[in-house]
């Protein structure tokens, strides 16, 4: 670990040990990328799923907040992900709250403008929305955050065009505020992206994107009945609780209906479930409660729970970074996690449906 601020490196050590543990340790690039924050630099952190990139915005807003900075901004596509790191936030005694669609955004703008929130969490609609845009130069920002920054690229060219405007804010703020972007799936086309939203001069935390917990193994089956036995059949021979991802809802619902009527305890999770539903059935799979549950891409990136021992794929994932941020769900704080694609014929079928 390379220190250039040990007054810097004493207090992020601090919360950090306040929040896991006297024997708590930042991993490596960790602590770097903070420092990098505090150097108001443009900073890039790609690293593996599990590898605590939250941790690196938490801290930082920490310090900023303690010395009298203005609350940080952080870019998140997705609801559910909001929920979770406002959970991960309260535990470090920062006040967050999020500003979505469902929000009510009067009051938490607010709250903003009064100086009585750590952290927001925001998609890019919201924030282009004209509500915001309207109190923009009034609304003050100590450090910006684009979580799962992989989405510029994913979704920004196609059908969240708002990704790819972010660097209008960037461009707008005062030289000494940080940007930060994360990431687990940094391809070619992520990075220059993300060199188009943040400019070309980054500091860039990257390490290995491999997990050594999770094991991974391809189940070639010749169509949904064979998966379903397959399923049925070993399920219950691994300990612990997991996921398993579907493309369709459909799927998810009848897949769930079949493990309950065969005595497994399992709840689906999509987005025609209402959000008191869905919500339901994360406290259950949080809590131990049931041994599966059976979603789609809804519930994907970020989502942490730290003893997800399985991630079983009933069809195969549409492309390979959706497949890493999923089975990255796993084995996060476990030494030893199952994954395993179930894959048939039907599996490209769908998936070239979707494209068309």
């Amino acid at each position: 670990m390379e220190i250039k601020n040990y007054s810097i490196y004493n207090e992020a050590d601090k919360i950090l040990k306040r929040l896991y543990g006297d024997n708590a340790r930042f991993r490596e690039g960790q602590y770097e990328a903070i420092e990098s924050v505090f150097l108001n630099r443009r900073t890039l952190v790609v690293q593996r799923t599990g590898w605590g990139k939250s941790l690196v915005y938490f801290v930082s807003t920490k310090l900023l907040r303690e010395r009298n900075n203005p609350p940080t901004v952080v870019i998140s596509p997705l609801l559910v992900l909001m929920e979770n790191q406002i959970e991960m936030a309260s535990n470090l005694g920062l006040t967050a709250y999020a500003l979505n669609s469902k929000s009510n955004k009067e009051e938490i703008i607010e709250k903003w403008q009064n100086n009585k929130v750590d952290i927001l969490f925001i998609t890019p609609e919201t924030l282009f929305s004209k509500i915001i845009q309207e109190q923009l130069s009034d609304l003050k920002i100590g450090l910006f955050v684009i979580d799962e920054a992989h989405c510029i690229s994913d979704w920004g060219h196609d059908f969240r065009l708002e990704y790819l405007k972010l660097n209008e804010i960037i461009n707008i703020l005062p030289r000494n505020v940080p940007v930060l972007a994360t990431t687990a799936t940094a391809t070619n086309r992520v990075i220059e992206d993300l060199k188009t939203q943040l400019g070309d001069n980054l500091y860039v935390s990257r390490g290995p994107l491999s997990r050594e917990s999770l094991s991974i193994q391809v189940i070639n089956l010749n169509n949904k009945v064979e998966k379903y036995a397959w399923i049925l059949e070993n399920i219950n021979k691994i300990e612990g609780s997991g996921i398993i991802y579907s493309l369709t809802i459909w799927d998810c619902d009848k897949l769930t209906t079949f493990l309950i009527e065969n005595g497994i305890n399992a709840v689906s999770y999509h987005s025609n479930k209402s959000d008191i539903e869905n919500y339901e059935a994360e406290e259950k799979f949080r809590n131990n409660n049931i041994k599966v549950i059976v979603a789609t891409v809804k519930l994907g990136m970020g989502y942490d729970k730290g003893d997800i021992s399985f991630v079983i794929h009933f069809h195969m994932s549409p492309n390979i970074v959706a497949y890493y941020q999923q089975i990255g769900r796993a084995g996060r704080n476990i030494d030893n996690a199952y994954i395993f694609l179930l894959k048939s014929g039907e599996d490209e079928r769908i998936i070239n449906y979707f494209i068309e």
